[in-house]
């Protein structure tokens, strides 16, 4: 199928937060704003996103041999206030886990209180007001795959670019390989977060 875009990035951090894989929806609401800002939602092209494991997060890391965390189909794009509105289960006072952190009050994002975004994190997050949902998801967690180099999309060098891009053959390349032999025709929550335990999400405030 063309006008295939895979949006690939490096996670710092894997704890359940951002991405939040609970429940039947796996949605990006915090950090990335880059990401979250570009992805497309229309009739023209179907986008993706990975995330890769990095040094920070996984030390074994090395440059060309990330291991896939997880995988998403964008299919929808939400300004925060409709997210706030639409899905008041991934609250905080909801889930522990929730990302549903910011509401518009008086024309301006407030940020509600959870466990793991301060007031410091509010800009970063806010200068891309969208949030990216899936219902489609392969999330894999602690149990990152390695990613044979035939399939492997492109992968940033380091964490702090907006991702790199793969398209149309060569994504589609990698996203059958992930959906037929990593995740074995199953799909969602695969494995735990790094940062968690099962059934429960890491209490490191300020970390996604």
């Amino acid at each position: 199928m063309d006008n295939t875009l895979l949006r690939s990035y490096k996670m710092e951090y894997d704890t359940g937060f951002a991405p939040n894989p609970y429940g039947e929806v796996l949605t990006l609401a915090t950090c990335k704003p880059g990401i979250r800002r570009c992805a497309k939602k229309d009739d023209e092209w179907v986008e993706w996103v990975a995330g890769f494991t990095s040094k920070k997060l996984l030390p074994s890391t090395t440059i060309g041999q990330e291991k896939l965390i997880y995988l998403m189909k964008v299919d929808k794009k939400l300004r925060f206030e409709e997210y706030y509105e639409q899905y008041p289960e991934k609250r905080p006072d909801k889930c522990d886990c929730g990302d549903n952190i910011y509401r518009l009050v008086n024309g301006k994002y407030e940020q509600v209180p959870n466990k793991y975004h301060d007031i410091n994190c509010c800009g970063e997050d806010t200068s891309s007001p969208y949030v990216l949902l899936a219902t489609e998801f392969y999330y894999f967690g602690r149990d990152a795959v390695v990613v044979p180099e035939k399939y492997r999309p492109k992968v940033p060098k380091n964490t702090t670019e907006c991702g790199c891009k793969t398209k149309d053959e060569q994504a589609l390349i990698f996203i059958d390989w992930v959906k037929n032999v990593a995740a074995k025709n199953k799909h969602g929550l695969i494995g735990e977060p790094h940062g968690s335990k099962p059934g429960s999400c890491s209490k490191n405030k300020c970390k996604c």
